[in-house]
């Protein structure tokens, strides 16, 4: 793959510009999970929008994702803050001890990645016995793409805050989203 195809990409992370996104799904998850303790990681992190809410309860925040673009706008969103970790990494092949975390998050993530079972093996790795795993996954058919979203080149990019009927069309449905059953 040539450099500029790599940084094609259609997709973003639900940042703080999808506040009602953001707050009725951290709602969720802080209903139905316990999320606290020493370590938090969260899977597929984009720009820790979700991660930072989330992590009030722990001492030790760690997100990874594989679009450096938006962990760097993590990173300067936590700068000074020692509790935050951000790191360009696959789900697939974390470099994590085993048993090291108390809590993990994926949000919107898992039908983005292409090893899917090497993911779950890692999370099962990394997270310790008796800790809490918390998983949203979008719903195929609901009839909009509200990942928000960038299309083109990076840094040229055009932003759209949803698209109607974008999850249905298989060959634009987030490029490397899963589409299963097709």
């Amino acid at each position: 793959m040539l450099e500029h195809e790599q940084a094609l990409y259609v997709g973003a992370p639900r940042g703080e510009s999808l506040s009602k996104t953001l707050q009725l799904i951290t709602g969720k998850l802080i209903r139905l999970g316990k999320l606290s303790g020493n370590r938090l990681l969260d899977v597929g992190c984009g720009d820790g929008a979700f991660t930072r809410v989330l992590a009030a309860e722990f001492g030790e925040i760690h997100g990874i994702d594989v679009q450096e673009p938006y962990l760097e706008i993590f990173r300067q969103a936590v700068a000074g803050d020692a509790r935050f970790h951000v790191a360009n990494m696959s789900a697939s092949d974390m470099t994590f001890p085993d048993a090291h975390f108390d809590s993990i998050v994926s949000i919107e993530t898992m039908e983005h990645i292409p090893d899917l079972s090497g993911a779950a093996a890692e999370i099962c790795r990394v997270l310790r016995p008796g800790g809490e795993l918390l998983i949203t996954v979008p719903n195929r058919w609901f009839p909009f793409e509200n990942h928000g979203m960038r299309i083109g080149l990076v840094g040229a990019a055009r932003s759209h805050s949803a698209a109607a009927l974008l999850p249905l069309v298989a060959p634009t449905h987030l490029p490397r989203a899963r589409l299963q059953g097709r």
